[in-house]
């Protein structure tokens, strides 16, 4: 049975978004693998920049006009 291992991967890892550049060091590879690679839903970065993406998301959505 084949493990699916991109559902454990943090979506933002291959964006290479420079918030996330603390934890991604050398320093830091074991809290990388288990945050990046592993319960990234608990990464306080990961819901910064999903929350910084959903508001731009919504400011894009053109506004309904009543008729």
């Amino acid at each position: 049975m084949a493990v699916d291992y991109s559902q454990h991967l943090c979506p933002y890892l291959e964006r290479r978004d420079s918030r996330c550049a603390g934890v991604l060091t050398l320093t830091n590879l074991h809290e990388a693998l288990s945050r990046c690679a592993g319960d990234h839903q608990y990464c306080p970065t990961f819901h910064r920049i999903r929350l910084s993406d959903l508001a731009r998301d919504s400011a894009r959505m053109p506004i309904a006009k009543s008729a």
